[in-house]
Formats: C-alpha cells, sequence, structure tokens
C-alpha cells in the first residue's frame, strides 16, 4: 500500500487515481477507516472517468458498510453521480449485494432481499443457489402476516412469488407434512419462478 500512494504522487492525475483505488480496495479488510481516509485524498472531479468514479462510489460504500454505518453506505450508493454513470453485468450486481447487506444491517428485511431478487437473472449459474439461500433466509425473518400482506401489495411478480413461498413456509414451519401440500400448490401456480426449480435447501429436504 505505501508503494501505491507514492506512486500516485507522481503519475500523471488518472493514473494517480487508480493507484489511489488500488490502495484503499487493498486497505478495506484490514483497516477500514484507512481505506477512507486514502479515499478521501482520492480525486473525483470532472477529470475523473466514469469508471474510477464508479468504482469510487462502490468502495466508499463499502467502506461504510465495514465501519457498520449502513445508513451513509446508501447514501454513496444512491449517489447523483452514480445515476449518470453506465454500469456493466458485475457492476449492476456489486451494488445490488451492496444495497442488500446495508439493508439488511438495518434489519429492512423486504428491502433487502428485494436487492437480491433484482439481481438474481445476472448472477453466475454457479452462485444462483446461494442467492436463492441468502432471499429465503432473510425473508424468514417475517411474520407470516407480514409477508402475505406485503405479497398483497408488491407489483413485481419474481417478488410476490417469494413473498408467497416465504410466508406458506412460516405459517405452516411446525406442520412439514402442510408444508409439503403447500409447496406443491405453490410450485404448480409459480412454474415459472426461479425458487420453484431450485428451492432452498431446507425445503428441498422437506419433499424427499
Amino acid at each position: 500500500v505505501p508503494s501505491l500512494l507514492l506512486a500516485a504522487r507522481t503519475a500523471a492525475p488518472m493514473e494517480g487515481v487508480n493507484f489511489r483505488l488500488q490502495a484503499a480496495t487493498l486497505m478495506l479488510d484490514e483497516d477500514p477507516a484507512r481505506a477512507g481516509q486514502i479515499l478521501d485524498d482520492t480525486p473525483t472531479g470532472s477529470a475523473v472517468q466514469p469508471a474510477q468514479l464508479r468504482r469510487y462510489l462502490l468502495l466508499r460504500a463499502r467502506v461504510a458498510l465495514a465501519q457498520s454505518d449502513p445508513n451513509l453506505a446508501l447514501g454513496w450508493l444512491s449517489d447523483v453521480r452514480m445515476q449518470d454513470i453506465p454500469l456493466d453485468q458485475s457492476a449492476q450486481v456489486t451494488l445490488g449485494l451492496l444495497k442488500s447487506d446495508a439493508y439488511l444491517l438495518l434489519r429492512s428485511y423486504l428491502a433487502s432481499a428485494r436487492e437480491r431478487v433484482y439481481i438474481h437473472s445476472l448472477l453466475p449459474r454457479e452462485t444462483q443457489a446461494d442467492n436463492i439461500e441468502s432471499i429465503y433466509a432473510t425473508l424468514r425473518e417475517l411474520p407470516a402476516e407480514v409477508l402475505h400482506r406485503a405479497g398483497e401489495r408488491e407489483i413485481t411478480n419474481e417478488v410476490r412469488g417469494w413473498l408467497s413461498l416465504a410466508a406458506l413456509a412460516k405459517r405452516h414451519q411446525f406442520d412439514p407434512a402442510r408444508t409439503v401440500a403447500e409447496l406443491e400448490r405453490w410450485q404448480g401456480v409459480w412454474a415459472g419462478h426461479p425458487a420453484a426449480t431450485n428451492l432452498p435447501r431446507s425445503l428441498q429436504i422437506l419433499t424427499e
């Protein structure tokens, strides 16, 4: 890290930004506060490239989360400058996961799950099962009545399917036979839902 910061002082401006962003990334896990200080010294003016600014804002959010400040993280992720930056698939996934983590820290379980639902189709196939587990576990934090009411108001079809699944599992959690029967009915209604053919593991076990 010191060598990167030294290089940043002598490099051309845009190259210096890259060095500082790299240094902040390396410091993030070890010392989030130091990573934040490095970012404080990183120029973000009009001459900075969109990809650099995007990386800077995402790093700012990661630092805030590492310091248990989800509100600050959400502030960085909703920065007006982010709205003007094209996001490739990888950046969309990172943005969604960071928002999900921030909402989870705030115990905004529905908002957290919704962010993961939105990015599910963008994830590599090998990580989709883990995402399904995360969505389900997050929604299971809510009471069945809350899940049911949220499902009635929800306009996004995929989220509504998730709410229905979590509600039935929560409602019948002490009656495995009833859960299996309701689950089969749910799979018939939501045949095109991502979880219909890739159930959360605890529900898969019940059907075996």
